[in-house]
């Protein structure tokens, strides 16, 4: 449809590919309309827009706020008196945890780490995933080292399930933490509900392991709005947008459900009538922007490949076929050659 000029007025955007559209010239600039006053931002942070930004222009406008979160069973944890994780914790001695979590009780820590981890991961070591006008990687060799060492090390200590489990997707509620033996798990703060669901009760739920000392969190756009460059109603457009930001009829029935909304006085009257974990959730998105800084530029091209070439050398690392130096160097090179393209 993009490549025939054929793209609807309106266009909900993914974080990973609104770049692609706005540099191929695919998307309408926003400030006109906000100028114009046809779009109200005056109850907005703008930090919760910085990722709607490519190359200093507004392209899209979030629609709601997402990050990601460390859930726990607190009650497994201080069953064997150990004391529940907090936003204090630093990212080595969330690896001290997980091992003396195994020793004391002969279940997992943690889970094996994921991609998404990474980034946040990097970030605690004062790095990004790529450079910001995404034509290279922004990490280095030696931290991506001690990501598959850290990998290894959890492993080899029986703080994390065998790489077996990488090679089979499972639902939640096969998952070893829902199962009662695993302390703690990753999950973007959107999916909490499903968890708490499957696991039959509220769980406990603080922010990355090492993001507090370091202020590595962010706030992710779990969708954005987009005009796109072909629209022919496009003030239309702009007043859909307006009113699913600003609207307390359109506020109530989507009812947090894409994300906390960006307008502090739409997300203040979602809060009033949510039940007990939709109160925990948007508790813990007011506690995690505590932690954060502003998110890095959306993905380039050629995310998805970088991703899918993390996941193999993970498991073959794993699986003791390559070194943790190895995968590391292999790693930062094919980001290096993928990314090249771009």
């Amino acid at each position: 449809m993009a490549a025939a000029n054929d793209l609807p007025d309106l266009m909900r955007q993914d974080y990973s590919m609104i770049a692609q559209y706005a540099r191929n010239n695919q998307l309408l600039p926003l400030e006109p309309f906000i100028d114009a006053g046809i779009i109200n931002l005056d109850d907005v942070n703008p930090v919760v827009l910085s990722g709607g930004i490519i190359d200093g222009t507004l392209y899209g406008i979030n629609i709601g706020s997402n990050t990601f979160a460390m859930i726990y069973n607190q009650a497994l944890i201080e069953e064997v008196g150990m004391s529940v994780p907090d936003e204090t914790l630093t990212w080595d001695a969330y690896l001290d945890f997980a091992v003396e979590f195994h020793n004391r009780t002969g279940f997992f820590g943690t889970q094996i780490p994921s991609f998404v981890l990474l980034e946040f991961f990097l970030r605690v070591h004062g790095e990004e995933f790529y450079t910001p006008d995404g034509r290279g990687p922004g990490f280095t060799v030696a931290t991506m080292q001690k990501y598959f060492e850290d990998a290894l090390f959890l492993l080899d200590n029986g703080a994390i399930p065998g790489p077996d489990t990488l090679a089979h997707a499972v639902s939640v509620e096969e998952t070893e933490f829902i199962r009662g033996l695993q302390a703690t798990a990753f999950v973007w703060k959107d999916a909490y509900p499903t968890w708490v669901n499957a696991k039959g009760h509220t769980l406990g739920i603080t922010v990355i392991p090492g993001a507090g000392p370091t202020n590595a969190m962010y706030m992710r756009p779990s969708q954005f709005h987009s005009i796109t460059h072909n629209a022919n109603n496009t003030e239309a457009a702009a007043l859909f947008i307006d009113y699913w930001n600003n609207n307390v009829e359109i506020n109530r029935i989507v009812d947090g459900r894409r994300g906390v909304p960006i307008s502090a006085s739409m997300a203040e009257y979602v809060r009033q009538n949510l039940d007990e974990v939709g109160q925990i959730i948007f508790g813990y998105m007011d506690f995690a922007q505590t932690f954060a800084r502003p998110i890095a530029p959306p993905h380039p091209a050629g995310h998805s490949e970088v991703e899918g070439e993390f996941r193999t050398l993970m498991e073959r690392v794993l699986f003791r076929v390559d070194t943790p130096e190895a995968a590391a160097q292999e790693f930062y090179d094919f980001a290096t050659a993928v990314l090249a393209q771009n």
